[in-house]
């Protein structure tokens, strides 16, 4: 599925951040404890299979 993409690269790396964070830095095993908006980011970029994108820049380490 093609999205729309983004033209403004400051919000586009502030939102590819934020993913990361929330997965790698601030991750809790309930997602009732997890920020809603955090949470529905998590699940639209991965409905929207953008979700690995945001992953690509990772050092190895990182992404495993």
């Amino acid at each position: 599925m093609t999205t729309h993409p983004l033209t403004d690269n400051t919000a586009k790396n502030r939102l590819v951040k934020k993913v990361q964070d929330a997965v790698l830095c601030r991750w809790v095993n309930d997602p009732h404890r997890m920020d809603k908006r955090t949470l529905a980011l998590l699940l639209l970029a991965s409905a929207a299979d953008v979700l690995e994108n945001a992953f690509a820049p990772l050092s190895d380490e990182d992404y495993e």
